[in-house]
């Protein structure tokens, strides 16, 4: 059986996907710098928040002194012993707050806020902004003071950890 050889046509590209290929590329190229542009900010933002461990042990106290008033009446602990009175099974008081092999030498603490000495929950208007503990210069057990010992400037990057009577927290600059 014999066939007829037909020449094959010629390959050209036409100039109109040069274009399609150019911008093919270009937006394979737009995309992972749209991303960066988007995540850099986030990364930039980052420095300035408390480390997640503190910020966490501020909340552990201000979630005691709730369960610790749900106990009793309302009321919150005394600020003389309030470390011993809402130290749970889990948590080993100022011990399990700090790393002091990481930290070094230890310069701060935590302190209960004075005004919040046996004070009834209920009779605080706003629990949401009624900081009950925060970051202090004082270092002894069971800490207590008004606001002013709080580090100047904070030692989260100019910021301080607040605990609420509401049981969340935040870190903020404080002046």
């Amino acid at each position: 059986m014999s066939y007829v050889e037909y020449p094959r046509p010629k390959e050209t590209k036409a100039p109109a996907d040069v274009p399609i290929i150019l911008s093919r590329v270009l937006l394979g190229l737009a995309i992972p710098l749209f991303l960066t542009a988007l995540i850099i900010p986030i990364f930039a933002k980052a420095k300035y928040y408390s480390g997640p461990a503190c910020i966490s042990n501020v909340r552990q106290i201000a979630g005691g002194f709730g369960m610790y008033a749900a106990d009793n009446d309302d009321a919150l602990p005394n600020s003389a012993h309030w470390m011993d009175s809402i130290q749970t099974g889990g948590w080993k008081g100022e011990r399990g707050l700090h790393d002091e092999q990481a930290l070094g030498t230890k310069v701060y603490g935590y302190a209960m806020r004075d005004s919040a000495s046996e004070l009834r929950i209920s009779k605080v208007d706003a629990p949401d902004r009624f900081i009950i503990d925060f970051d202090s210069n004082l270092l002894g057990r069971s800490a207590h003071s008004d606001l002013s010992t709080m580090p100047q400037p904070g030692r989260h990057h100019g910021r301080d950890n607040m605990g609420f009577l509401d049981g969340h927290s935040k870190s903020a600059v404080v002046k």
